[in-house]
């Protein structure tokens, strides 16, 4: 993994049980993973969004 920086998070309790719902199905190997990912296609997205919307 590239240089990471700690980051302490609060995530409500609801939220933390969908989290290990999902860890449950094996589709993540920890929070942090699965964190990491969401976040990651998350500004991915939101980037071809932005550019979708300034060719438009």
């Amino acid at each position: 993994m590239q240089d990471a920086e700690i980051i302490n998070v609060r995530i409500p309790d609801e939220l933390t049980k969908k989290i290990d719902e999902l860890l449950e199905k094996n589709l993540f190997k920890s929070r942090s993973e699965l964190i990491r990912v969401l976040l990651r296609e998350y500004v991915q997205e939101n980037k071809k969004r932005k550019t979708n919307e300034h060719s438009s």
